[in-house]
């Protein structure tokens, strides 16, 4: 239940508080004070969005309280937490079980491939959307598909970006864009994709290169922050 509404950003999450017991329970390590924990959850809950991978917790009884641990992976817009959260539950007055205790270690559990495996799919999905409204030259869509501060090959901005399209696609239109190999994976920038792309317009102009993009998830889709492309020799 913890781990459940944490990444799914439920203000409920604090109900699961004891509030009067909270770092006051004999035999129970004391951590950060509830407050501070509280705003911590509060600072995630306020974030554009919030994913997460959780392990099965486990349990053990202990005099008259229970722990809990659980190793739970936390993604944000600009961050990643991986970790096990230690929990002490004890029963109260209303037979409620309810956290007096929580501990927080950094810990490396191989989330971030499985959240790797879990999103290719959706960016695939938003990648072929990206290229197909590229090779119609449809600007609107094309251009959703780009971050405000968007780079690409020297332009800044997806104003910048749009107006170059829109004058290019006055005089050229593109008229088959194809790409193979796409590979999706982890970069210090963000989700990293690169693919061979094959592409070719209305003058008859075609060429080959290596596609590579940054992408970012808005809360809905997969965006492109960053863009660059490489001629392959032929």
């Amino acid at each position: 239940q913890f781990a459940r509404q944490l990444s799914a950003q439920d203000a409920n999450v604090e109900m699961l508080f004891a509030t009067d017991s909270f770092n006051r329970v004999k035999n129970v390590p004391r951590g950060r004070s509830l407050r501070t924990e509280l705003r911590q959850f509060e600072k995630m809950r306020k974030e554009p969005w919030l994913q997460g991978l959780y392990q099965k917790a486990s349990v053990e009884k202990k005099n008259d309280f229970f722990t809990t641990k659980q190793g739970i992976f936390l993604i944000g817009p600009s961050w990643q937490q991986e970790g096990e959260y230690t929990l002490w539950w004890q029963r109260t007055k209303t037979e409620e079980f309810k956290i007096v205790g929580l501990l927080f270690t950094p810990q490396v559990y191989g989330f971030s491939a499985s959240w790797l495996e879990r999103i290719s799919n959706e960016i695939t999905k938003d990648v072929t959307a990206w290229y197909k409204a590229w090779e119609q030259a449809d600007i609107d869509k094309y251009i959703a598909f780009y971050t405000d501060t968007a780079i690409q090959q020297g332009r800044r901005g997806a104003k910048a970006i749009k107006a170059q399209k829109e004058q290019l696609w006055s005089r050229i239109k593109p008229t088959s864009i194809s790409f193979t190999g796409l590979r999706i994976m982890q970069d210090k920038k963000g989700i990293k994709v690169d693919m061979t792309q094959n592409y070719a317009d209305s003058t008859g102009k075609s060429d080959r290169g290596i596609k590579i993009l940054f992408m970012t998830f808005n809360g809905e889709h997969w965006q492109i922050f960053e863009e660059d492309w490489k001629p392959l020799q032929n």
